[in-house]
């Protein structure tokens, strides 16, 4: 963390102790900047641990269209597709 946050981070918290309506959002912002640190370590140990196996694969990595690493690559082109199609699509549609 660099020094200006550091001094920002620590001035927040003696305002915090000055004006109680202040130290609830105080804690909670905190928090919430714990928790996305923990699922951006997580995330980043998870991405650089998957094994993709050997470039002369004739299967697969996984069997289930990609959903462990998110989306699909083709569900980017169906949003785009469908919200710029939206008033021409009516009734039941099977994408």
């Amino acid at each position: 963390m660099n020094n200006a946050a550091l001094m920002f981070r620590q001035a927040t918290r003696i305002i915090a102790r000055q004006i109680p309506a202040v130290s609830r959002p105080v804690k909670q912002r905190d928090e919430l900047l714990i928790e996305v640190g923990r699922l951006r370590d997580q995330l980043g140990r998870e991405s650089a641990t998957f094994e993709f196996g050997g470039f002369r694969r004739l299967s697969p990595v996984t069997n289930n269209w990609g959903l462990t690493r998110g989306q699909p690559v083709d569900r980017a082109h169906i949003e785009q597709f469908l919200s710029q199609h939206r008033g021409d699509i009516r009734g039941d549609v099977l994408e």
